[in-house]
């Protein structure tokens, strides 16, 4: 039900959203229903892009196969002949082949680059000697158009000088704002999506920052604490965040501000060692099961395992009403359980 309303309603949200407004108006309203407000938590995930598995023959093949749809139809509607393919069949055969292959061949990619060029060139003299069927053309054929001239200037320069990694990487060429985002998991190095920090407050999730493009959670940390003040007008206490968010210019500056955190201590120990171990062993804990399980339930539960949104600002949409949705029900079920009775239990 949720997948399904996602679909039908963040078309139109998408244009006016506006998530810091939104949630702030939101902790306005669950403030007086929150607990333990002075401790904060933060942590990142990436909410991934229903996209396949990208590859360089993958996106080189599909951006030939949407360049041979397209040259097709406007020989068709100018009524020229084909360009002979021929050899280009034989390109295609030999890409379908590649997953099979024990050696990856640079030669294929070389192949496909020769004919996504060939069929560019093509294109372009269609549009230039057509002016009438080139301004029959949507805004849409042209932003696809950039992004095949984008990919192949990429995938071309990594060709040549043979390198893996090229700034601004577009992996797909239906959701060209797509980028790699390294995670350093052990059975999933790269993810695809949007990269989100997230903080919890009372057991609730907002979005500090979300990005299609890689970025640092750990130099956000205290741009996170100011806006969880302005969202709930409560100074943050204690802070839980992983070994990224440790460095010492946010380790100098918590202890100027007393701020109480998880992040192991340097140097000789404090008098009070023991005490202060067991406070941030509870922070720790509180994030590595609270935080990080809520990650889990939005993905399985509320449709952000794959967003199956087809523009970036509807997908940024489909992953703030994810959130939010997956906070109401929490909410919900944490004040229907103070409303019962002691001794009964939920239906």
């Amino acid at each position: 039900m949720i997948k399904t309303w996602l679909a039908a309603g963040a078309g139109f949200f998408a244009l006016y959203l506006d998530i810091e407004h939104l949630q702030k108006a939101l902790a306005r309203f669950w403030s007086g229903k929150l607990e333990h407000l002075h401790l904060q938590l933060d942590d990142a995930t990436c909410y991934e892009s229903y996209i396949k598995y990208p590859t360089d023959v993958k996106l080189l093949l599909d951006c030939c196969h949407w360049l041979e749809r397209e040259l097709c139809r406007a020989c068709s509607h100018c009524g020229l002949t084909l360009p002979r393919m021929d050899k280009y069949r034989k390109a295609l055969k030999r890409a379908s082949a590649y997953q099979k292959m024990k050696k990856k061949e640079k030669r294929l990619r070389r192949s496909l680059l020769h004919w996504l060029g060939r069929w560019q060139a093509e294109l372009q003299g269609i549009l230039d000697s057509r002016p009438a069927y080139h301004e029959r053309l949507g805004k849409g054929f042209y932003r696809r158009l950039k992004t095949v001239r984008a990919i192949a200037a990429q995938q071309g320069y990594m060709l040549a000088h043979n390198v893996r990694r090229v700034p601004r990487r577009i992996v797909s060429l239906h959701k060209p704002y797509v980028r790699p985002i390294i995670r350093g998991k052990e059975n999933k190095p790269y993810e695809f999506g949007a990269k989100a920090h997230i903080t919890q407050v009372g057991g609730l999730n907002f979005i500090e920052h979300l990005s299609f493009e890689a970025f640092h959670e750990g130099n956000r940390m205290w741009q996170s604490i100011a806006r969880n003040q302005k969202r709930f007008g409560k100074r943050c206490a204690q802070y839980g965040g992983d070994r990224i968010y440790a460095n010492n210019a946010n380790r100098t500056k918590a202890n100027k501000r007393s701020l109480q955190t998880c992040f192991a201590p340097k140097g000789r120990r404090a008098k009070d060692e023991a005490q202060g171990k067991q406070a941030r062993a509870a922070i720790a804990n509180a994030r590595a099961t609270r935080l990080e399980g809520s990650f889990g339930t939005e993905k399985e539960h509320y449709g952000l395992r794959k967003v199956k949104a087809r523009t970036e600002l509807t997908e940024v949409a489909w992953i703030f009403f994810g959130i939010h949705t997956a906070n109401a029900v929490r909410l919900s079920r944490k004040l229907a359980k103070k409303a019962r009775p002691p001794g009964v239990r939920a239906a």
